[in-house]
């Protein structure tokens, strides 16, 4: 199950030899009247409870495991606590089952039992009240919880130490650049974890151990020193540094640029254009329903204004879905939502008194973009979902920078919309050009160096993606 990342971890330090035995186990497994999970048993039969490792959260000896109820609203769990910090305690659950009469748990078996999330520390004096769930923590494997705990532990003990995170504490996100030059550095490790984790392990012989994870979307390097970790930066690897024993700074630019305050364009001129392009016809909102909106909200931002003047209502719902104007308020933090994401994973807003698009992931509002070219963009996205429009288009992936130079084999066969397009990218954003003829349109995105061509003219389509 999980061996070989338990052996990985406990070879990258100084840890105690375990003193279970596989005797040991099966008693315990007779006096519980179970089995033990497979990860559980190689847990005890690896590491030692008594190893100054267990600091942040504590081990439960073999021998003083019990099987306890947890319980939610709904569900009747028995489950064996094993970890225990943080008043939080982790164990796998070994059965379940309905309250109110109803046999049948709410939740499947999958590979290996449930590793459950409970409130409160173990042990507890009253053994006979069942421990509460932590509600939406739990469903992570058993496996993948032992590696989550183990691996923050031992990785963060290490003398020499670097991160590599999705986000800083102000809410830059990592360049795709950056993104890019991390995957790159992983991928000669040896990599370890299991079906369904969250938590990838690896190692690059006895010099580096890192451990990646999704759910945080944040990774550590370990070492024993400094030079494997200064290699890897030398190599274009995107770290900072978290300790080093040679007095480290940071070394590598990963963080995308903040957005500037500015301007707002018109992008009537660019809108018009897609409009023609794809042969549009219908109206928008007229003038006076404009100003009926402007009435409640007050002065729109020019390009919200444009948006919602030339894009027509009827497509309202098409690639995401556009919010009336009439029904659109503010939020607590002053924020209007008008947009939103296709599977509702996201919201888009705008603020009466910046230039910035707004977006809503989880619960906080985000910089994500300028309004003006977002909506340039967004316009060209709901053209490409309209069936009716007949429009054709093609993806690509990879695009070296050099084919996208002014004299680049695809570069020089492109211009800006309306000479505007240009004006409004930014440093890892995206772009729109169309093709010198006006047969095709193209959404470059700089930071992954991907796009897509869109047109109505199948061999024109097939011209410029010939260049490629």
């Amino acid at each position: 199950m999980i061996w070989e990342e338990l052996r990985l971890l406990k070879s990258f330090g100084d840890f105690l030899d375990s003193t279970v035995t596989e005797a040991d186990i099966a008693a315990k497994e007779q006096e519980l009247g179970v089995e033990l999970p497979e990860a559980l048993r190689e847990l005890y039969l690896t590491f030692n409870p008594e190893d100054p490792i267990f600091t942040a959260y504590h081990m439960v000896p073999l021998a003083e495991l019990t099987v306890r109820k947890a319980e939610n609203d709904w569900q009747i769990f028995q489950t064996i606590p094993v970890l225990v910090g943080e008043n939080r305690t982790y164990g796998p659950a070994i059965s379940a089952e309905r309250k109110y009469g109803n046999d049948k748990p709410s939740w499947m078996w999958h590979e290996e039992e449930l590793g459950l999330v409970m409130r409160g520390t173990f042990p507890k004096k009253v053994t006979s009240k069942p421990l509460k769930l932590v509600r939406g923590l739990s469903g992570c494997g058993v496996s993948a919880r032992i590696l989550g705990v183990l691996g923050t532990q031992v990785i963060g003990a290490a003398p020499s130490l670097a991160g590599a995170r999705e986000q800083d504490e102000t809410g830059r996100r990592r360049t795709p650049q950056a993104t890019k030059a991390f995957w790159d550095t992983i991928q000669p490790f040896r990599r370890l974890g299991t079906t369904g984790s969250d938590i990838q392990l690896g190692g690059a012989g006895e010099d580096i151990l890192f451990m990646w994870s999704s759910a945080f979307r944040d990774g550590l390097f370990a070492a024993r020193t400094d030079e494997p970790l200064e290699q890897l930066i030398r190599e274009g690897a995107p770290l900072e540094w978290i300790r080093s024993q040679n007095g480290n700074v940071t070394t590598a630019q990963i963080w995308a640029p903040e957005l500037k305050a500015r301007g707002l364009y018109s992008i009537t001129p660019i809108l018009e254009f897609l409009r023609a392009f794809a042969g549009v016809t219908e109206p928008g909102l007229s003038q006076a329903e404009l100003e009926k909106a402007e009435e409640n909200l007050g002065p729109l931002p020019l390009p919200i204004r444009e948006y919602y003047a030339l894009f027509p209502k009827a497509y309202y719902k098409t690639h995401n879905t556009l919010r009336p104007l009439s029904s659109i308020r503010k939020t607590k933090n002053g924020i209007l939502y008008f947009l939103e994401e296709n599977q509702n994973s996201c919201h888009w807003g705008f603020s009466l008194d910046t230039p910035f698009l707004y977006c809503q992931e989880e619960s906080k509002w985000e910089v994500s973009d300028y309004l003006d070219t977002f909506l340039a963009q967004e316009f060209a996205w709901e053209l490409m979902s309209r069936e009716e429009l007949g429009l054709e288009f093609a993806e690509v992936d990879d695009l070296k920078p050099e084919i996208m130079a002014p004299d680049g084999a695809l570069g020089s066969q492109l211009t800006s919309i309306a000479g505007l397009s240009h004006k409004l990218a930014w440093d890892f954003g995206a772009e729109l050009f169309q093709s010198a003829d006006g047969r095709v349109v193209f959404l470059y995105d700089h930071g992954s160096s991907s796009g897509f061509f869109l047109s109505r003219d199948s061999g024109a389509l097939e011209q410029l993606t010939s260049l490629l």
